[in-house]
């Protein structure tokens, strides 16, 4: 995950892997993974499409 600059996660928020949170947001709720999203409250604007086999080597990687 990637939070910007001046982000909040509230109590209970949960962002899932390789999503990105835009500047200023304010999650509380879900963010899936590979997911962009921006605002207060933080709303989803996109879900990236990853290559599955570059997913794979990422997750071999760490």
């Amino acid at each position: 995950m990637t939070l910007t600059n001046q982000v909040t996660v509230l109590a209970g928020a949960r962002i899932g892997d390789r999503a990105l949170i835009g500047a200023n947001s304010v999650v509380r709720g879900e963010i899936p993974a590979d997911a962009v999203a921006v605002g207060s409250p933080a709303r989803l604007i996109r879900i990236t499409a990853i290559d599955p086999h570059v997913s794979n080597l990422r997750r071999q990687a760490s």
